[in-house]
């Protein structure tokens, strides 16, 4: 797999890391670990009557428990962490079954509070015989990325590769266009021009971030196509689209990444989702707008460096 492919399903998969909640990031969680270990990983049934078993592997004895909530406070995080670990042990010991790790799964990018810190600290101390372990996206990742091509595209899609966007053409770029010409938008305030430090002051993560350099190396392509379009407004209205949807998603306080991760979709990423070709024309075209319009900050002038 070239860094490209590798690129696009780290970004694919945090994506959906970051974007699922509740149960729907149970099942996401499930999908992959059925990928992984196939009939080794038990799925639990989605309801309240789970026995506090998001998931089970049957040959190393170890126990999945999720939690992805819309909105949590840390005592109920930790009080999560104490009840579900307690639950799962008594319908295990119940049914005559042993617990050799217990993995508490959850979403949040950020560090675990203390509370839950301290409550995992003391489930390990008082249940020396069971490895009490968190996973976050990079102990995900992990998973994911020992599994087949063949899987990854069942889990997330097809991904460009690097020898696709080096022969990307003038007539890949063209559907992608086209998809956004149909989306409507009010005009918004004219914008300041991009700064060349654009890229760093935005915080993207470094696959991200790689995205739009890789994608950059087309940008004449979208550049030479928009400028032979016969409705001379319509470059225009596209970089009006995805200024109100960055303003839109940056208003909802999601972070850059994420913000990122709904702009790619905006641009044809789930359209073209098993079309690589077409992906890598997703790329140029979002590095394009990165660049020549005015989604994400730019940095203030004091900052930019020459």
């Amino acid at each position: 797999m070239d860094p490209l492919e590798l690129t696009h399903y780290r970004v694919a998969a945090e994506n959906g890391f970051l974007k699922f909640r509740r149960t729907a990031f149970q099942e996401w969680l499930g999908n992959i670990l059925t990928k992984r270990y196939c009939d080794d990983f038990m799925r639990i049934r989605l309801s309240k009557g789970d026995g506090g078993l998001d998931g089970y592997r049957l040959s190393t004895r170890t126990v999945y428990q999720v939690f992805a909530p819309r909105e949590y406070t840390a005592s109920a995080m930790a009080d999560k962490i104490r009840d579900d670990f307690a639950h799962a042990k008594s319908t295990l010991v119940d049914n005559d079954l042993e617990m050799s790790k217990w993995i508490f799964v959850h979403n949040d990018p950020d560090d675990l509070p203390h509370e839950a810190v301290t409550e995992l600290a003391k489930l390990q101390r008082d249940n020396p015989t069971v490895a009490i372990r968190r996973w976050d996206f990079t102990a995900i990742w992990k998973e994911i990325k020992q599994l087949s091509k063949d899987e990854l595209v069942e889990l997330f899609g097809a991904a460009p590769t690097l020898e696709l966007l080096e022969d990307l053409c003038y007539q890949d770029i063209i559907p992608v266009i086209e998809h956004l010409a149909t989306e409507k938008s009010p005009p918004l305030p004219p914008t300041d021009p991009p700064s060349p430090q654009k890229l760093e002051f935005n915080d993207l993560s470094k696959d991200r971030a790689d995205y739009i350099r890789r994608g950059r190396s087309k940008q004449g392509l979208v550049e030479s196509y928009l400028a032979e379009m016969p409705e001379e407004d319509k470059p225009e209205e596209i970089a009006e689209a995805f200024r109100k949807r960055y303003t839109t998603h940056r208003d909802a306080d999601l972070d850059a990444d994420q913000t990122f991760d709904e702009l790619w979709q905006f641009a044809g990423g789930r359209v073209f989702a098993a079309e690589p070709v077409k992906l890598a024309g997703v790329m140029a075209v979002l590095a394009f707008y990165f660049d020549s319009c005015d989604i994400f900050e730019n940095p203030p002038e004091s900052e930019e460096t020459i």
